[in-house]
């Protein structure tokens, strides 16, 4: 095998790495590529946390709660929260160019 082929074989093991890591056994951190590509996953995720957030999250310090902010759950939190809301934007401005287009053929 020649280096150039080990080379790219490291780079697809590191990039895949990077999309996905295991958190304390049970808690995987998507990267915001993998939510916008799995909305459902996304929805499902970005609903978990926003419970969490007003609930328990909401009750700690601020110390505390920065402290899960910076966690890779809170960054799989943001991750997918943010994914959720770019999909929300995107059907609303679907909606929003369809409603357009049928005043317009009127």
């Amino acid at each position: 095998m020649n280096i150039g082929k080990m080379v790219l074989i490291l780079i697809s093991i590191v990039a895949l790495n990077a999309c996905q890591k295991k958190v304390g056994g049970d808690v995987t951190v998507q990267s915001l590529d993998f939510y916008s590509k799995y909305p459902d996953s996304a929805k499902s995720v970005a609903e978990k946390c926003m419970e969490y957030e007003r609930g328990e999250l909401s009750r700690l310090d601020a110390r505390q709660q920065q402290e899960w902010q910076d966690s890779l759950e809170g960054v799989n939190c943001n991750n997918a929260k943010t994914a959720r809301s770019l999909q929300i934007i995107g059907e609303r401005q679907k909606q929003l160019r369809e409603a357009a287009k049928a005043l317009r053929q009127h």
